[in-house]
């Protein structure tokens, strides 16, 4: 995915999870959103939500390690999309082939696939649970954040403080 259309889909992703204005929030911000969105309120639940949903992928694949979760890919989106966005080299390692459930992929298709479901799964699911007004504006989705998951801006920071903390506790028992 080229430089031009990687920064306008990533940069969605700070529209459904950004604060009051439209610009991205602090660095884990957003993805504690993104975490407690699909983790349902649990952001180490949402951290290991696969970016491919039931269906996606025939029986008898994946491979070994090709299956990709939200919290081994959202990282990565940023650094690509911050790299583009700035008019930077975006680094090599992204461009590698890597497992992927029909055989290999660069990892950069792979992150266009997570930005892709997490964009069509939020739309959706703002939609099915009749959240449109909530994220209409800054103003309601910031509240939107508060109300339904207690995230603001600190405790969203604080969330995925714990979060990182318990996952280096599950690597390091």
């Amino acid at each position: 995915m080229s430089g031009a259309r990687w920064v306008p889909a990533t940069g969605r992703l700070d529209t459904f999870s950004g604060g009051r204005r439209l610009r991205p929030c602090s660095k884990n911000v957003t993805p504690a959103r993104i975490y407690a969105f699909f983790g349902d309120g649990d952001l180490l639940k949402g951290y290991n939500c696969s970016i491919y949903e039931h269906g996606d992928i025939p029986f008898g694949y994946p491979p070994m390690g090709s299956n990709r979760t939200l919290g081994t890919t959202v990282g990565k989106m940023y650094i690509v999309s911050n790299a583009s966005a700035h008019g930077q080299k975006v680094p090599d390692e992204h461009f590698d082939q890597v497992a992927h459930p029909f055989g290999e992929a660069a990892e950069i298709q792979i992150l266009a696939e997570a930005a892709t479901f997490i964009i069509r799964k939020t739309i959706t699911d703002i939609l099915l649970r009749g959240w449109k007004d909530e994220f209409k504006s800054g103003n309601t989705r910031g509240k939107f954040w508060l109300n339904e998951y207690g995230l603001n801006k600190r405790q969203s920071q604080e969330r995925h403080k714990q979060m990182e903390e318990a996952l280096e506790k599950a690597k390091n028992p």
